[in-house]
C-alpha cells in the first residue's frame, strides 16, 4: 500500500496489511511519481536552482566561503511555494583563507538550516532574548545592526546562521512559514553541490521532505550510492530514523541541440 488508507482498505477487503512510510526497500513507485510531477511543476526547479548559485556567487564574491548555494521551500497546499531561506557558503567568513582556516559549520546546508530555526522561534515569539541581536526584526535592515533591548550580549557567530547578503536577508524577513510547524518536516532543500556528510545528516535530523542536488562531489558527497562516490545514499538508509526522497538535477550538453534541465532520480542510491 502507498497510504495509511489505502492499507486500511485492503486490510477490509483482502487481507491484513500495513503502511510502512520508511520501507527499507525504497519509496513505491507511485510515490516517486507523484513527488516528481509536484517538484517539476510550474517549472519551479530552474529556478530555484538559480537562485541557488546566484546566493553562492555573492558570497564567494564577498569572500565568505566556496560557490556553494542552498534554497529552502515550503510548498503550501494549494498555494505557490514560498522560499523560506536562501544561504551561500560562508566557511571562510572572518578567518584566512590563505592560511587555510575554515569553519564547517557555516556551510551553505547549516547556515540555511539555522535560519529557518530562527524564523520558527520569530513567529512563535517576539522576545528579543529569544533571538540573536543581529537577527532582530525591526534591527535587521539596519546597516549597524544594533542588538534589540533585551537581545543577550553574547552572540556565537560560528554558526553564520543570519544573513550576509541582500538575497539571504530577503528571505529572512519574510514572516511566511507556516505556524506551528516542527524542524523542517515537509520543507524542501535545493543545492548547487552535492552536501558533504555533516550538511546530509543534518538534512536527514531535520526531517526535510525531499532533496534536488546539481553537482556530485565524489569525494565528500553523501548522498549517491554509485559512480565511485563515497557510496553512502543517507537519504534512504534502512538504519536511520527518518529518510527522504532525493533527486541529481542534471543539465544536457548545449550542444546536443536539446539544452534543458530534467530530473533526474538516481534509483541506484535507494537501498
Amino acid at each position: 500500500p502507498t497510504s495509511a488508507e489505502q492499507a486500511e482498505q485492503w486490510s477490509q477487503q483482502y487481507w491484513p496489511t500495513i503502511y510502512r512510510k520508511t520501507n527499507p526497500f525504497g519509496p513505491h513507485p507511485s510515490i516517486i511519481g507523484r513527488a516528481e510531477e509536484e517538484v517539476l511543476s510550474n517549472n519551479n526547479v530552474p529556478r530555484l536552482m538559480e537562485m541557488a548559485k546566484k546566493v553562492a556567487g555573492e558570497t564567494k564574491a564577498k569572500c565568505c566561503g566556496a560557490g556553494v548555494g542552498c534554497v529552502i521551500i515550503e510548498r503550501p497546499t494549494g498555494k505557490p511555494i514560498e522560499v523560506i531561506a536562501v544561504a551561500g557558503d560562508g566557511r571562510y567568513q572572518d578567518l584566512d583563507e590563505v592560511a587555510g582556516q575554515q569553519n564547517p559549520m557555516a556551510h551553505a546546508v547549516m547556515r540555511a538550516i539555522g535560519m529557518v530555526a530562527r524564523k520558527r522561534v520569530r513567529s512563535a515569539t517576539r522576545d528579543p532574548s529569544k533571538l540573536n541581536p543581529d537577527m532582530a526584526a525591526l534591527d535587521i535592515n539596519k546597516p549597524s545592526h544594533k542588538p534589540a533591548p533585551g537581545a543577550p550580549k553574547f552572540v556565537d557567530k560560528t554558526l553564520l546562521d543570519y544573513p550576509l547578503t541582500p538575497m539571504e536577508r530577503k528571505a529572512f524577513n519574510k514572516d511566511n512559514l507556516i505556524p506551528d510547524g516542527y524542524l523542517c518536516v515537509d520543507l524542501e532543500i535545493y543545492l548547487t553541490h552535492e552536501p558533504c556528510v555533516m550538511c546530509t545528516m543534518a538534512i536527514l535530523h531535520s526531517r526535510f521532505a525531499r532533496c534536488v542536488f546539481g553537482i556530485r562531489m565524489p569525494k565528500t558527497g553523501a548522498l549517491t550510492a554509485d559512480g565511485g562516490g563515497l557510496g553512502y545514499g543517507l537519504f534512504w538508509r534502512p538504519e536511520l530514523n527518518w529518510k527522504f526522497l532525493c533527486w541529481e538535477w542534471k543539465e544536457k550538453d548545449p550542444y546536443d541541440g536539446d539544452n534543458h534541465l530534467h530530473l533526474f532520480l538516481d534509483k541506484k542510491t535507494q537501498v
